[in-house]
């Protein structure tokens, strides 16, 4: 008995020193879809990257672990695109990382930043991210992947609009948007847009529209402004009123609609005089928790992040805002990338 009880006790420790096999990664090429960031819970390291194929109709869960066999760190904040390159911002574990668009292989990293945000890439060399609590933004040289100096910024740098005079910079902390002179490696001008400034976008027309979501502690609402990026003077703006605070704005294809979310979401003409009164989709329990507009169908993707525990639910609305198909994505889904449009 002696002898079968140790044999038993080495079989058992030859079983448990094996490896863990392998997560098994679909070999195809992930070529017309949409890139959903679930940034998962702070601390907790669970973000993940999934990928719907529009080929197929179909997810891929978790792409970014089936290609290098462990997750992208502590909340994916945001991913950008730049010819066969993809780059991940993961805000809590400090950190950029370049990956191969076609595998999702790692090829380096950024690590060392403070909180980074967003990465807006200026030309085949040089990019910029934004961060949430450096009072800077982060100039980086694009082939080294390194950060090589600072630009003073006054709070928490967001998304970011690349224009021919510069790039467009929101602020959350402050009531302004500001433009980075990627020549100067400078901040050069300033736009009051109202407080919590966080995305833009260009119209049909070459206007700009910033919204601002206002402060949800003291009750200050969000504002939507227009602006002509020539003039630098303010057209038009809108306030949301008192603790309304919309967010996510983006454009239709053809720049003549805005997108945005305020609990509901809302669709509003360029033309228009007054913020729309009546959503395009009415939450009805929903959290909404992020928005895109499909660059090719006008398509709207919309993320509910339920009780930001569980696996968030993907729900997506034609243009007119009937609701096409959902499915399940990862904790927290926040952002959407389009590809192969």
């Amino acid at each position: 008995m002696r002898k079968l009880s140790i044999f038993g006790w080495l079989l058992w420790v030859l079983v448990a020193c094996q490896p863990e096999p392998p997560v098994p990664q679909d070999p195809s090429p992930l070529q017309e879809g949409v890139f959903i960031s679930n940034e998962g819970n702070f601390q907790w390291g669970n973000a993940s990257l999934d990928f719907w194929d529009k080929n197929g109709d179909s997810l891929r869960s978790s792409v970014f672990q089936q290609a290098n066999g462990y997750g992208p760190g502590d909340v994916l904040q945001s991913l950008t695109l730049h010819q066969d390159q993809a780059y991940l911002v993961v805000n809590n574990s400090q950190k950029i990382i370049e990956v191969d668009l076609e595998t999702l292989s790692v090829n380096r990293e950024l690590t060392g930043l403070t909180s980074p945000r967003y990465l807006t890439i200026w030309d085949s060399t040089l990019a910029f991210a934004t961060d949430l609590y450096s009072q800077s933004i982060h100039v980086i040289d694009l082939p080294s992947l390194s950060k090589t100096s600072e630009i003073p910024f006054p709070g928490w740098g967001e998304r970011m609009l690349k224009r021919p005079e510069g790039i467009w910079i929101t602020n959350v902390r402050t009531t302004h948007i500001y433009l980075l002179d990627p020549t100067q490696l400078a901040i050069v001008d300033s736009l009051e847009v109202g407080l919590g400034s966080h995305s833009m976008v260009e119209d049909a027309n070459g206007n700009i529209w910033a919204l601002a979501s206002g402060d949800v502690l003291d009750g200050t609402g969000g504002r939507l402004s227009r602006f002509d990026p020539t003039t630098r003077q303010i057209a038009q703006a809108w306030d949301f009123g008192e603790d309304i605070h919309p967010g996510d704005l983006h454009r239709s294809p053809d720049g003549q609609h805005l997108y945005f979310r305020s609990g509901d979401l809302y669709r509003m003409a360029i033309s228009a005089s007054a913020l729309p009164d009546q959503p395009l989709v009415p939450a009805q329990g929903k959290n909404f928790y992020s928005l895109a507009i499909d660059p090719a169908t006008g398509k709207l993707w919309a993320a509910d992040a339920l009780d930001f525990v569980q696996r968030g639910n993907i729900e997506v609305y034609d243009p007119a805002g009937i609701l096409e198909f959902t499915f399940k994505a990862g904790i927290i889904p926040g952002g959407f990338v389009f590809v192969g449009e």
